[in-house]
């Protein structure tokens, strides 16, 4: 969904798509991995401001960002952290964020958008 007004898109959190089986993402998450795999492109907001700054960037720069609203112990989440990686590599001209809603610390980031929570199955 995009957002009015603002450049960049919103993932609503409880959407699913799934890695096939014989992708080397899907170990990821049989692992369970929600967040972004050491090494990635995703970069991981951990504050507030640090999401201002990115926003800020790339309203400047003109360039678009996807944020993934995610909890770490959700199962969709999980299920479609593969997929959110193989766009971010497929898609480098483009800023892949993660936010962990659970984060205290984005959470006024989290309500401003309208994220209320996630499945849990």
């Amino acid at each position: 969904m995009l957002s009015a007004g603002r450049q960049y898109l919103l993932r609503p959190a409880c959407t699913v798509l799934a890695a096939t089986v014989s992708s080397p993402a899907w170990s990821l998450y049989r692992r369970g991995y929600a967040a972004a795999a050491e090494g990635s492109s995703i970069q991981e907001v951990q504050s507030i401001g640090e999401f201002s700054d990115i926003l800020n960037q790339l309203k400047e720069a003109g360039s678009v960002g996807i944020i993934d609203f995610t909890a770490k112990w959700c199962g969709p989440c999980k299920a479609i952290a593969p997929v959110y990686e193989q766009l971010s590599k497929q898609y480098p001209q483009v800023k892949f964020l993660k936010v962990d809603i659970d984060n205290e610390a984005v959470g006024p980031v989290v309500q401003e958008h309208g994220i209320t929570g996630v499945v849990s199955a």
